[in-house]
């Protein structure tokens, strides 16, 4: 009887972006230069919005395997300017198993823009 595959580790990358400003912003995200929205037909890609007052706060969920280097932007703008924030994920490995071979999660800072 043959051995099953070997698990292929999956990872859970969290962004935050936290913007207040007057007026309110508009967040957007980029993942390796593609817009990312709520509506976006990529599976592994999920983004949440909620807007309270002058605060938007967006949160940008990807989960699968990490191949190759990556870059995640969140753009916050208004009327008054634009604050970038860029997530850059590097998939250059350590050479050690992890333990666990079912997900990670990795957190990723937060962006607050006054």
């Amino acid at each position: 009887m043959a051995l099953p595959p070997p698990l292929a580790l999956q990872i859970i990358i969290l962004c935050n972006c936290s913007l207040l400003a007057k007026p309110s912003p508009q967040i957007q995200w980029q993942v390796d230069g593609n817009i990312i929205t709520e509506n976006s037909s990529q599976p592994d890609l999920k983004v949440t919005t909620l807007t309270q007052d002058n605060e938007v706060i967006s949160s940008l969920r990807w989960t699968g395997s990490l191949e190759g280097d990556r870059s995640i932007i969140c753009s916050g703008n208004n009327s008054l300017g634009v604050y970038t924030m860029q997530f850059l994920l590097s998939n250059q490995g350590t050479g050690e198993t992890p333990l666990d071979s079912g997900s990670q999660h990795i957190p990723a800072n937060t962006a607050i823009m006054h």
